[in-house]
């Protein structure tokens, strides 16, 4: 299951967007537990240029411990060069 919405042009210069990704789906029940096969993940970034964008991906994954499952939380910066062709 993949799951995004996208917000590239609601602010001026400002890009957003979120997702939600999960695999070994058994039930329509399964699809929206979060565990160490879910991924969630935001993106928020700066356009300096028209070209370009600067921002940092926001992810959320689980990881098992005794009892459940806990949140591992990871930044990870970007700089993206858009070209159309």
């Amino acid at each position: 299951l993949h799951l995004e919405t996208r917000f590239p042009n609601v602010v001026p210069m400002i890009a957003f967007s979120a997702g939600y990704d999960r695999y070994g789906i058994q039930t329509f029940k399964d699809a929206f537990k979060l565990d160490n096969r879910s991924l969630l993940y935001a993106f928020f970034g700066y356009k300096p240029y028209p070209f370009m964008t600067v921002g940092f991906n926001y992810y959320w994954t689980f990881v098992p411990v005794p009892g459940g499952y806990e949140v591992q939380k990871r930044i990870e910066p970007r700089v993206m060069f858009n070209f159309s062709f």
